[in-house]
């Protein structure tokens, strides 16, 4: 809920120097960008030693599924 409007208030900012459709898939870009540096930098600091590519090769089928349907929800 923090970032909901992230999207929109950005594209505001730059003062419509750039397309929408442009804008859109430059922004969508970057987040998945800056979601896999997070996850890859941030997934390493668990006590358990496993970094988030083990936790991610440990998780079933089920949990896959499950987080794939929650993360197409938004």
């Amino acid at each position: 809920m923090l970032c909901w409007g992230a999207w929109a208030n950005t594209f505001k900012a730059t003062g419509i120097k750039w397309r929408f459709e442009l804008y859109y898939i430059d922004f969508a870009i970057g987040m998945l960008l800056a979601a896999t540096v997070i996850a890859l930098t941030f997934g390493n600091l668990g006590f358990d030693g496993f970094s988030i590519l083990d936790d991610l090769r440990l998780a079933g089928k089920r949990q896959e599924v499950a987080a794939s349907r929650r993360g197409s929800d938004f």
